[in-house]
């Protein structure tokens, strides 16, 4: 499987991509940068979720997490 992420913001983004499970493990960490896409190669089934960060200087980071698949 694959996963396409798009920044279509200003800001950088730095996103970690967890497997969910009994123990929940990093697959990936990634920036992209503002206005630019990264895609992602899954090699194991599973349960993964996104911790994403954007940042932008003098302003707040913004924090979401978000189930993929």
């Amino acid at each position: 499987a694959h996963l396409t992420l798009v920044n279509n913001s200003q800001r950088q983004m730095n996103v970690k991509i967890m497997k969910n499970g009994n123990i929940k493990s990093l697959h990936k960490v990634i920036e992209i940068s503002s206005y630019k896409s990264y895609t992602v190669c899954f090699k194991e089934s599973g349960t993964y979720f996104t911790k994403t960060k954007a940042l932008f200087k003098g302003k707040e980071p913004i924090c979401k997490k978000k189930s993929i698949f």
